[in-house]
């Protein structure tokens, strides 16, 4: 499983096919709309790569992919050791 996440959009493939959320307008991600717009998949898909890339083999982001800021804020609030 990868994907890609961005302000407005988060993308996800897996074995099962391809899934796409506009997270504002559906932020419970309960409707795909991968068939419907495929040209955005398109575009997030050639965003897979780098995205796969910043990520650790724990598939958690590498330590260059967040700044020691934004790290130790994540620790302050739980979601990092």
């Amino acid at each position: 499983v990868v994907g890609v996440r961005t302000e407005k959009w988060k993308y996800i493939e897996h074995s099962g096919g391809r899934e796409l959320y506009d997270i504002r307008e559906d932020p419970s991600e309960k409707t795909s709309i991968a068939e419907d717009d495929p040209s955005q998949c398109r575009r997030l898909e050639k965003r897979v790569p780098e995205a796969a890339r910043d990520t650790g083999e724990d598939g958690q982001p590498g330590p260059e992919s967040v700044s020691s800021e934004a790290a130790e804020r994540l620790q302050q609030l739980g979601y990092a050791e």
